[in-house]
């Protein structure tokens, strides 16, 4: 086999297999979604409460293989209570990991309440989930 020979059957050998790593990339399928942050409670049906202060915690699992962040949280009023987290800077959850996140719940008056919140999630872009808090101020 001539030089010149050789030079085309490598060139066409590197051309097929280029062609067969394109053809494979291009049929690959995309990866799916990475799995949704578990949030618990997602309400928590606190019972009877005593006016004033106390202290709600969200138990909340990252299951995906990376580390991702709980971005915040709508804080605000509703009806008798208000709610505020005790995070203020945006919190990184490890693979796996659970990080109990606190918010302080003030009961202002006596009666019941059904106080519902938006937590914002890092999950493939940010992704909102309700939480929120029941019970009767007493």
């Amino acid at each position: 086999m001539s030089a010149r020979a050789w030079g085309w059957a490598v060139w066409a050998s590197a051309a097929a297999v280029c062609a067969a790593l394109a053809a494979v990339e291009y049929f690959r399928p995309p990866p799916g979604p990475e799995p949704a942050w578990v949030v618990a409670p997602e309400v928590a049906d606190l019972g009877d409460v005593p006016v004033g202060e106390r202290v709600v915690t969200f138990q909340m699992t990252n299951p995906a293989d990376r580390p991702r962040r709980i971005v915040g949280l709508n804080e605000g009023c509703q009806g008798t209570v208000c709610i505020r987290s005790r995070h203020h800077e945006q919190v990184t959850v490890g693979p796996g990991e659970t990080f109990r996140y606190e918010c302080d719940l003030h009961v202002r008056e006596p009666g019941p309440f059904d106080l519902r919140i938006v937590v914002f999630l890092e999950d493939d872009g940010i992704r909102t989930v309700e939480i929120g808090a029941i019970g009767t101020g007493r």
